[in-house]
């Protein structure tokens, strides 16, 4: 069955600074604003680099308890060439907010499953009706109003949930490939340096 985003999820749009230079940079704050950067998009189930983040303080976020990102919410790029979806999968240290480049969407988890809802939005058939229905000339944007009509394909609960757990497995298997082929340059580098 096909529906639409708006009909499984809420949409909201990431904070936006008032201030000049957008973002404001400081050494030590209590919360974390997410960017673009701080998305890895290479990964299936995309994660949020928690090493990043920008710092900032609680008081440059009015009621920023309504901003705070949860467990199992996606952001979605909301400007760009590609409008990928990341979900929030862990609980970090301090508090997450995502920043106006993104959207942010909170599924209805009685319907959809969070990391399957990511999945099917980094998906071929989401990703080319984003990219059909996006506005902007120079830098690309997609609307709330379209990423909330996007249609998504939703096999029953229990479906998803075994997609989802399959797409984890993917995830771990390419973190520990990663740790292998590090061993690896680290193995051959110390047999190349101890011959002298």
């Amino acid at each position: 069955m096909s529906v639409s985003l708006g009909n499984i999820a809420a949409l909201r749009t990431g904070f936006t600074f008032r201030g000049p230079g957008g973002v404001p940079v400081v050494s030590e704050g209590d919360l974390l604003v997410i960017q673009g950067k701080d998305v890895d998009p290479t990964s299936p189930l995309l994660h949020l680099r928690y090493d990043g983040g920008t710092p900032v303080h609680q008081t440059d976020v009015p009621d920023w308890q309504n901003e705070e990102l949860r467990w199992g919410e996606i952001l979605v790029m909301a400007r760009g060439p590609k409008n990928y979806a990341a979900a929030v999968q862990e609980t970090p240290e301090r508090p997450l907010i995502a920043s106006a480049s993104f959207h942010v969407v909170t599924p209805d988890r009685s319907k959809v499953d969070p990391f399957f809802l990511a999945w099917q939005l980094n998906e071929d058939a989401a990703q080319n009706y984003l990219r059909q229905n996006n506005s902007g000339t120079t830098i690309p944007m997609i609307r709330q109003s379209v990423l909330a009509a996007t249609p998504i394909h939703l096999p029953p609960l229990h479906v998803q949930r075994e997609i989802a757990g399959l797409l984890a497995l993917v995830e771990e298997e390419k973190r520990l490939q990663l740790q292998i082929d590090e061993c690896r340059r680290q193995a051959l580098r110390a047999a190349a340096y101890s011959h002298h």
